[in-house]
């Protein structure tokens, strides 16, 4: 008897380990379900965030190139505009060589000053200045009484 006892009280735990198991898989499948699921909510709503995100980049995209569009628009018609007077570029830069120069000197074209090496005295008809921004040399033009031109340096000159 007691043995039939044993093997029935063995079949129960058997019954009761299986039916805990099928619990405890139900448990963890239901688990595993639930997690998918919200995994899955939050990456739809992460790729919904994202289409927005792109769409506003597109918006953006289509902005910028309106606006680069009107930019080189805008450029070409004012290179168009500019290109004729691009000749005078060099005779531009070398009157303002000049101009920034000629300030430098208490005297200027107009004015009557003395020559050093025979104390004539002569006006300034014009300054001269060659080479380029970094190697230049400046020489004014000079008139006497009798209407001789010559040029001079500035160092052959003082004033009245």
């Amino acid at each position: 008897m007691e043995e039939v006892e044993s093997k029935s009280n063995f079949k129960k735990y058997l019954y009761v380990i299986i039916v805990f198991s099928i619990v405890i898989g139900g448990y963890v499948i239901y688990s595993q379900n639930k997690s998918l699921k919200s995994e899955e909510a939050n990456y739809s709503k992460s790729i919904s965030e994202m289409n927005a995100e792109m769409l506003e980049l597109h918006n953006e995209i289509k902005i910028l190139k309106g606006t680069n569009k009107e930019i080189n628009f805008k450029k070409d018609s004012l290179q168009n505009n500019m290109d004729f007077l691009w000749i005078y570029k060099t005779l531009v830069q070398a009157s303002k060589l000049r101009d920034d120069v000629g300030t430098n000197f208490s005297f200027k074209p107009g004015d009557k000053v003395r020559l050093k090496m025979d104390s004539s005295v002569v006006i300034i008809t014009d300054l001269v200045i060659g080479g380029n921004t970094f190697n230049y040399y400046i020489r004014f033009i000079v008139k006497n009484n009798k209407g001789v031109i010559s040029e001079v340096s500035p160092v052959e000159l003082e004033n009245l």
